[in-house]
């Protein structure tokens, strides 16, 4: 809050309406990617059933997941998911904890939203297919570096700041916005755990 405040006394309340538009674009890219790739994850692991078995069973840990803010909190209700989901406990035991840790999409979405509304801000620009291709690359790279705790995507940001020369202001701003929208890209990260715990497990048995 001391940060948001600091941040409407240098750059004004229109700077609100710039967050109210990226939250929105954010949390509507995320129901996007949870109903579109989740469902062909669920789908390619079990046909229709396994996409009702996925829907019927995902509640808690996206619930968890979304009050948290944390992975590895998440990885419990995970757990109990994968076993209602009746998943092979060696293959929910590797995948499941690997995954809380390493398996970021969540977070690399939030990254490219992350430099692009910096960009915007401070009058940068795209100069071709090369600062795209640099932009997704840098999204892999925070998801890599960025822990499963809550905050844990700090050091991600400090890479943003410095990678791309921003003014120190610019940590500020994306702090900010990583507290408003940690909630929906955990819950991306948590849930997609478990969409690809499914693949692998059908994959593993050759049916779900």
């Amino acid at each position: 809050m001391a940060y948001f405040a600091t941040l409407v006394a240098e750059f004004g309340p229109e700077i609100m309406g710039s967050y109210a538009k990226c939250i929105l674009v954010y949390f509507f890219a995320c129901v996007l990617y949870f109903l579109i790739f989740y469902t062909i994850y669920a789908y390619k692991a079990g046909g229709t059933k396994g996409v009702s078995a996925f829907y019927k069973n995902i509640l808690n840990s996206v619930l968890v997941s979304f009050g948290t803010q944390s992975s590895l909190a998440t990885l419990p209700s995970n757990v109990s998911t994968a076993k209602k989901l009746k998943i092979d406990k060696e293959v929910r035991d590797f995948v499941l904890p690997l995954g809380s840790t390493i398996h970021m999409e969540g977070s690399s979405m939030s990254t490219v939203l992350k430099i692009f509304f910096l960009l915007g801000l401070f009058n940068g620009g795209i100069s071709g297919i090369g600062s795209i291709i640099g932009i997704l690359l840098m999204s892999v790279l925070c998801g890599v570096v960025m822990a499963g705790i809550p905050g844990g995507g700090m050091v991600a940001e400090l890479l943003i700041v410095s990678v791309y020369n921003f003014p120190s202001a610019a940590f500020m701003v994306i702090a900010t916005i990583a507290w408003l929208i940690d909630p929906p890209a955990t819950t991306i990260n948590a849930v997609g755990d478990v969409a690809s715990l499914m693949l692998i497990d059908s994959k593993l048995k050759k049916e779900y």
